[in-house]
């Protein structure tokens, strides 16, 4: 009897130090994903195109992405995988330079509520350079 007492005292030490494991590192598992933006400099005074950002996750058409620059909602043109079947985010170029200023400008990216991503580029002026 002492023996089998001996066993479940060890049994139920053992399965809560497990639980408590668990719960740690599931509360401290990193969520934050890569992401690069594309070109890491913006000119105000280039014209047409998209900007593209680089998202080190794979790619899933059931994604709810939010995407943000310098804090304001930032509308997402596409999206598709890249070669290696990562997420590619490609947004109107006119659009982005309307809502950002020279100097920096910081991109946010949500998916599911659950992955971040941030990534900041220069922005610049040509007609501002000396």
């Amino acid at each position: 009897m002492k023996g089998t007492f001996k066993l479940s005292v060890v049994s139920m030490v053992l399965t809560l130090a497990l639980a408590i494991g668990l719960t740690t590192m599931a509360s401290a598992q990193d969520n934050t994903i890569n992401l690069v933006v594309s070109p890491n400099v913006l000119n105000l005074g280039s014209s047409g195109g998209v900007v593209t950002l680089h998202a080190d996750i794979g790619y899933s058409s059931q994604y709810e992405l939010e995407l943000e620059v310098n804090n304001q909602s930032l509308p997402i043109a596409f999206t598709f995988p890249d070669s290696r079947g990562d997420l590619v985010i490609k947004c109107n170029l006119t659009i982005v330079k309307d809502m950002v200023e020279v100097g920096e400008a910081t991109f946010n990216l949500t998916i599911n509520e659950l992955y971040t991503g941030t990534d900041t580029i220069r922005v610049i002026d040509p007609c501002t350079l000396k």
